[in-house]
């Protein structure tokens, strides 16, 4: 019987414990998960093409989610479309960066001074870890 306070009565024996932890193991269907998660919107699955990382790499990462990226070395591009582009007193210059391909999207990270591969790798492409966008008119070679 439960107590005047509202709180449920503990189990009372093992059956009622076995069937409380069969309604919590209980797989929920998509739209489940859909209504239950209002901080991030579903996506699908990682493409087909997702490449596995080399044995010798650590796992990347982009917003906590297992991605690929590798060290590259660019030529840093302009980016008219930002009047205060950070990288504008460096277009045409070779540069290290980190590639990331993110569902798809492929970007690439200032790693100069190593900020971009930390992002990835012990900042799991966390928002908290800072980094600097490039735009890349090409990659020279790969390190």
């Amino acid at each position: 019987m439960p107590d005047p306070g509202g709180d449920p009565a503990p189990c009372s024996d093992l059956a009622d414990l076995l069937a409380l932890l069969r309604w919590l193991d209980k797989p929920t269907t998509t739209e489940e998960t859909r209504l239950m998660s209002n901080r991030r919107k579903l996506r699908d699955p990682l493409p087909s093409t997702f490449v596995a990382r080399p044995p010798d790499q650590p796992a990347t990462y982009w917003n906590g989610e297992l991605t690929e990226a590798v060290r590259v070395h660019v030529v840093v591009a302009d980016a008219p479309q930002f009047a205060r582009y950070w990288a504008r007193d460096l277009v045409g210059a070779e540069r290290d960066a980190v590639r990331v391909t993110y569902y798809g999207q492929v970007f690439y990270l200032d790693d100069e001074d190593g900020s971009g591969w930390t992002k990835v790798t012990t900042g799991y492409g966390s928002p908290r870890c800072p980094h600097r966008e490039l735009a890349v008119e090409r990659e020279v070679l790969t390190r």
